[in-house]
């Protein structure tokens, strides 16, 4: 059976978005439209579709409605998926949230057309399934075969390595590593026991991590649920790893009393500049969070969670550290010549296409998904801004700050926080942000305890 599916919804980046996961998930045909009457002009050439998806409007234009109606005026029974709310006399449509859950959007597809999820996952399945050498660190037993891949002259060779429930170390992979492997591979049919085994056994290595082990633990979880995001969406393991690994960023940067101790810790560090950079800013928040004037002790405790989970999504799509060390407009124009096109891109809308994906995280905490698309200062997520501005949200004014001291830290040829601070004064004048500023200064220049 040959899908075809057509899409109307008016924004290009989404409608790429769904054209891609259809044509992955479901090997669909698919043709991606701006508007209903376009839609509609390729319906009245006779094209039949297996199911049409569309936005419910676009500003004051009604989509689904001009659609629905053409459908029952043509007698078409062709399934209908509305995004977004939408109320009509003729019941001939399915609803899906305006959030737009691309799992949602799938799941009512199958029910809708009566198919099973299994016929498409095997089609799109290679025999092996490759996932990166840091997958494994904080794994210790092999639950199935793990293979290694050489390339013949007569085609792709599958050699054996661990043998399933065969034992090995961090340092048995780093070995392997240094040799120039880049992944492992196992066979897709051990797929979901190895999704298991690698949301199992990292948990309980994050949760048995003794202080000074930690953040490399953390450091490595941190990678993995962030790759898994970008290449397969939030599903269900990437999620409970990420969750794992936020709630015990929250409980390490809790111990107040240790804010010296953890901060030396982490600038002293080798781990990834992503990593150090959001447990920074993390650290700093639940620092100066009791002196800010937002609400009692719970609603702190809810806003340093939320920042916690913005510093870890904030640069998902960053992987480079030489993009990640972009923060301003004057030095994006400054490394110009040394990015390419694909780059320059990547760093102007990475905001607002990571708020995006996190639109899809299942009980995400209010304003999470805001306040990573402002997080550079910018209210629609998209380049920096030539000045900044009070209209973003006081939590993602927070957050431009505090990236900023974290950054500076971390970068700083040579460590001097009061010409830090000092230029931080120079750069956030206006109250609403110098305040945070002060706060930052209040902190590190606190008696010790």
């Amino acid at each position: 059976m040959e899908l075809q599916f057509l899409i109307i919804e008016p924004r290009a980046q989404i409608r790429g978005l769904l054209k891609k996961n259809f044509e992955e998930q479901f090997d669909a045909k698919v043709l991606a439209l701006p508007s209903s009457s376009e839609a509609i002009n390729i319906l009245d050439k006779g094209s039949n579709f297996t199911a049409i998806i569309t936005r419910n409007s676009d500003g004051e234009i009604s989509l689904a409605n001009g659609i629905l109606n053409y459908l029952y005026d043509h007698q078409l029974s062709i399934p209908l998926i509305v995004i977004g709310e939408f109320e009509h006399a003729l019941k001939r449509y399915v609803v899906v949230s305006d959030k737009l859950r691309i799992e949602e959007v799938n799941r009512v597809l199958l029910k809708v057309l009566n198919l099973k999820k299994e016929s498409f996952k095997h089609l799109k399945l290679p025999n092996y399934l490759s996932y990166p050498i840091h997958y494994f660190y904080e794994m210790s037993i092999a639950p199935c075969d793990v293979y290694i891949r050489l390339n013949k002259k007569n085609g792709e060779e599958y050699i054996k390595r661990f043998n399933e429930s065969e034992e090995f170390t961090k340092a048995d992979i780093k070995k392997y590593e240094e040799s120039g492997l880049e992944e492992f591979y196992i066979s897709k049919d051990d797929n979901i026991a190895f999704m298991n085994a690698l949301l199992v056994q990292t948990m309980i290595k994050v949760q048995d991590s003794k202080d000074e082990k930690v953040n490399e633990v953390l450091s490595n979880t941190f990678s993995i649920s962030t790759d898994m995001m970008k290449k397969l969406g939030i599903t269900p393991e990437a999620k409970a790893l990420a969750d794992t690994t936020i709630g015990e960023i929250c409980q390490q940067i809790s111990k107040t009393n240790q804010l010296g101790i953890l901060l030396r810790r982490i600038l002293d560090d080798t781990l990834s500049f992503s990593y150090r950079r959001s447990y920074l800013i993390s650290l700093i928040a639940a620092s100066i969070m009791p002196n800010m004037e937002w609400g009692g002790a719970s609603k702190k405790t809810e806003m340093i969670s939320k920042i916690v989970m913005v510093s870890f999504f904030h640069d998902i799509y960053l992987e480079d550290d030489k993009l990640l060390k972009i923060m301003s407009l004057e030095e994006l124009r400054a490394a110009e010549n040394s990015l390419t096109t694909e780059e320059k891109h990547l760093i102007v809308g990475h905001a607002h296409k990571a708020a995006f994906l996190l639109q899809s995280y299942p009980k995400l905490p209010s304003g999470v998904d805001l306040i990573v698309k402002q997080h550079h200062g910018t209210s629609n997520g998209v380049g920096f801004p030539e000045k900044y501005s009070i209209s973003i949200s006081p939590l993602s004014i927070l957050f431009v700050v505090l990236e900023e001291f974290a950054h500076q830290l971390l970068t700083a040829k040579e460590m001097n926080v009061n010409l830090i601070l000092k230029k931080m004064n120079e750069k956030f004048s206006q109250p609403a942000y110098n305040k945070i500023v002060i706060e930052i200064q209040n902190l590190i220049k606190a008696p010790k305890k």
